[in-house]
């Protein structure tokens, strides 16, 4: 037997026996065995870096989400999927940048942070998540309506203000056409806008 090992960690083995003539291994078979353990734990580790580089390049560091990169990627497909009833939210958190200025960038990390795991927890496992910019959020829910579009968002947003004493605006619409992904996003960010001029903290579903 010959275990496999990676940064000093074992991740494997590999059983040898001879069963034709049950002779014992002999110690041209070891080398081969060992030559053959070292390239696997090779693969692997190829294997692991660029998952890691895949990972980095399509999420989010500090929130584990989706980044902008990888957001038009998954439109195509689903503009391509004939979907109706898609959910889409726009979230901002409100005075940010006071936020930073006064406490610091590490407390600003902390939001985003607390923000994201919030809405982690609310939201189900076919809805995707994106860090939509520094302090903004862009949430695409599968078959979802009006009214528990606006559910799910206030819920976020009152756990969001018991936490961290902080609110944010948002806007959402519900596309009813897979093919108008992009319009709908871009109404979504109009009615943020709004939201954002005239009264902080709210919530605008169309």
């Amino acid at each position: 037997m010959c275990s496999l090992k990676s940064e000093n960690k074992d991740f494997g083995f590999i059983l040898v026996d001879n069963r034709f003539n049950h002779k014992p291994i002999s110690n041209e078979q070891l080398y081969i065995l060992d030559y053959f353990s070292k390239q696997t734990t090779i693969l692997w580790e190829n294997k692991l870096f660029i998952d890691t580089l895949k990972f980095e390049a399509q999420q989010d560091f500090l929130t584990g989400f989706y980044n902008r990169r990888s957001l038009d990627k998954f439109i195509e497909s689903l503009t391509l999927s004939g979907k109706s009833k898609i959910g889409i939210v726009i979230i901002d958190i409100d005075f940010f940048k006071e936020i930073n200025d006064t406490h610091g960038h590490d407390k600003g990390d902390e939001i985003i942070k607390t923000l994201s795991e919030i809405i982690f927890k609310n939201i189900r496992s076919k809805d995707k998540a994106f860090r939509f910019g520094g302090d903004e959020f862009l949430l695409i829910l599968d078959d979802i309506d009006e009214i528990n579009l606006f559910r799910i968002i206030r819920r976020i947003n009152i756990e969001f203000r018991e936490k961290t004493g902080a609110s944010f605006s948002s806007g959402g619409i519900v596309c009813k056409n897979s093919q108008k992904i992009y319009k709908c996003i871009k109404i979504a960010d109009k009615l943020l806008y709004n939201v954002k001029r005239t009264s902080k903290g709210q919530i605008k579903i169309k």
